[in-house]
């Protein structure tokens, strides 16, 4: 989108009455994904326009953007309850009730707006979100189908259908999905380690390996790295790979816990507690005694 910013100041000084053009700056910049800048614009909108709908609905998405997730909810709702008929403002609301962990509202709303709005993938993808939420796994299949026909080059759709298909125990259907998503984008660590996870549940470590090795390099941040210590890890223990596996999760350990699951850490510790034997030992190895470093 050009930007509108220089016309639209020119004009504001012109006729700084017009409220609408508050709004159209407030747009101009949410479609920038300038939060600050849309309620900055939507404040003097406001007093302008003091009973617009649009006004609320715009500054939820601008919350949104800034991370301001009870406020844009608060906005939402406002919105919503100042037009019942504005169908932006359903899908607002269901993406401000997903954001704050409210799954059921965001999916009532969902099915409202897709009632009336059938071509927006987006809002397919938000819903199977809400479903998976709720447990629901065929409604969140049905979502996923629905949006990958309507846009079947969606990364997003592709890594959370494989989730899913993990989670029901599917590898070979979980792994179709992951490497559909590594051909959309070949620098998706969520789609590596998605291939990842699918050949160790299908009994595949050699696979597993090589593909977390690989994913390695996209890794980005102490979480990204934490997956790959601790997949790579399970692919070398399943692999008889004794010392690998246990630099795997002392890596593991030396990491800033937040950046993990408290259970990984778990596992680490009792698995340096533990030692898995090698294929070229005939008896199991002694007991360590000694406690890992956090």
């Amino acid at each position: 989108l050009a930007d509108v910013s220089a016309d639209l100041g020119q004009a504001t000084t012109l006729d700084p009455s017009l409220g609408e053009i508050y709004l159209t700056q407030a747009e101009s910049a949410l479609n920038q994904d300038d939060g600050q800048a849309a309620l900055d614009a939507l404040k003097t909108a406001e007093e302008h326009l003091p009973g617009s709908a649009i006004i609320p609905l715009y500054r939820a998405r601008a919350d949104l953007i800034l991370g301001l997730n009870p406020e844009a909810l608060l906005e939402a709702q406002k919105a919503n309850q100042m037009d019942f008929t504005s169908l932006p403002a359903y899908r607002v609301l269901a993406q401000a009730n997903l954001t704050n962990a409210q799954p059921q509202p965001a999916v009532n709303a969902l099915k409202t707006y897709l009632l009336y709005v059938s071509q927006d993938a987006q809002a397919y993808l938000m819903l199977a979100q809400g479903e998976i939420a709720l447990q629901d796994a065929p409604a969140a299949f049905a979502a996923l189908d629905q949006a990958l026909k309507l846009d079947d080059r969606m990364l997003e759709a592709y890594l959370l259908r494989g989730n899913i298909y993990l989670q029901q125990n599917d590898p070979q259907n979980a792994l179709s999905d992951y490497t559909q998503a590594a051909k959309i984008d070949p620098q998706s660590f969520a789609a590596g380690l998605g291939k990842c996870r699918a050949f160790l549940a299908a009994g595949d470590p050699v696979s597993a390996y090589q593909t977390i090795y690989r994913a390695r390099t996209l890794a980005t941040g102490d979480a990204d790295m934490a997956a790959v210590y601790y997949w790579e890890a399970q692919a070398q223990d399943a692999l008889n790979r004794t010392a690998q596996a246990e630099e795997d999760w002392k890596a593991l350990l030396a990491l800033p816990q937040e950046a993990f699951p408290a259970e990984w850490a778990d596992q680490a510790r009792q698995r340096l507690a533990t030692p898995t034997p090698t294929l070229s030992e005939t008896t199991p190895a002694p007991q360590e005694t000694t406690t890992p470093t956090p």
